[in-house]
């Protein structure tokens, strides 16, 4: 499966996850950083041209590194879920399934609800499943999570919002094929091409923002 990309954490390990990338199939990897300079990003690129895997820079709303970004995501453990999805310098959501809430009797707290995913729609925004997170919970804990985020694909589906998903890893044996998280999404009833692919069109589309050719959505210099 080709031309999808994965968000990972490094922890002063690019190459490490670059090369497991490229054996389980990614085209394109998105490191998260807090902070990054020029010389850094240049020295990251060359890692990933000699691996063969595409390297684009993301952060989380509220780091230093946000301007130099290529997506920026809102974390609704640190940010308002609302105020998230309205803010313009944000590309994508994620944390939902982690929010801490008990169950009601007819139904779960997953965290989004139709208002939440109809503003998304509305703002274009991704919200993103956290698959790490699932891989570092266990037992009960861990059912009430796929549980959650069953119910967020079926709210996402029934709103048109979109869904993407990332392992969000910080070491290369936490990394999972496209393969895997597409058959993830498509157990749990998500559309798994688009949730595969959704990061990718937006960091292009935010790159493409920035050229100097660029005057609003659907025009151009020419």
């Amino acid at each position: 499966m080709t031309g999808v990309i994965d968000i990972l954490i490094p922890k002063d390990n690019e190459e490490k996850l670059l090369e497991m990338a490229k054996k389980l199939g990614y085209d394109s990897i998105c490191f998260l950083y807090d902070r990054i300079g020029d010389k850094t990003k240049e020295k990251i690129a060359g890692l990933g041209k000699k691996n063969d895997v595409h390297v684009y820079f993301g952060s989380v709303y509220g780091n230093p590194a946000n301007r130099q970004s290529d997506v920026v995501l809102g974390d609704v453990e640190k940010i308002n879920a609302a105020d998230a999805i309205v803010d313009k310098r944000i590309d994508a959501v994620f944390g939902f399934e982690k929010l801490k809430a008990s169950d009601r009797t007819h139904h779960k707290v997953s965290g989004l609800d139709h208002v939440l995913c109809t503003m998304a729609a509305e703002k274009k925004k991704i919200i993103v499943i956290d698959f790490g997170h699932i891989l570092k919970a266990k037992g009960h804990a861990r059912a009430v999570m796929i549980g959650r985020i069953k119910q967020n694909i079926m709210l996402c589906k029934k709103y048109k919002a979109k869904v993407a998903i990332a392992s969000f890893a910080s070491s290369p044996l936490h990394l999972r094929s496209p393969h895997d998280l597409a058959s993830f999404i498509d157990v749990l009833g998500g559309d798994e091409r688009k949730a595969l692919v959704n990061f990718e069109e937006k960091i292009m589309e935010n790159i493409k923002k920035r050229s100097p050719d660029y005057i609003a959505e659907g025009i151009e210099k020419v």
